[in-house]
């Protein structure tokens, strides 16, 4: 199996609705025929929610981003099944930027996209 994944970074400028279900056919939905690739615009409602990371600011010990990774629901059953991810799978990262604020009432936490990619 090829382990070759395409990164991307900053493509909201060139969004599609593709439609990502089937991981076969990655490639002919997100990138055309000059090789330029789309990034998925309604990836949040359309692939599985795989989990989220937290980066921490070494000099305050706070979150500074939240990393949320999204794959295909049909790669995600079958890595769990095989352990493996099928060739074509789309991983998009959305990173969140964060910030905290001591308030009276305690701390206030809130975020904002800083940039997905995939």
């Amino acid at each position: 199996m090829r382990k070759s994944f395409a990164m991307v970074a900053m493509l909201t400028a060139f969004g599609t609705n593709a439609s990502l279900s089937n991981p076969a056919d990655t490639y002919k939905e997100l990138v055309d025929n000059k090789g330029n690739i789309s990034f998925p615009t309604d990836f949040q409602t359309e692939l599985v929610h795989v989990g989220t990371t937290a980066v921490i600011a070494p000099d305050s010990k706070r979150v500074q981003n939240l990393n949320g990774i999204y794959a295909q629901g049909a790669a995600v059953e079958h890595y769990n099944s095989t352990g493996e991810w099928p060739d074509g799978t789309v991983f998009v990262k959305d990173v969140k930027h964060t910030q905290s604020e001591h308030l009276t009432t305690g701390w206030s936490f809130i975020s904002a996209v800083m940039t997905s990619f995939l």
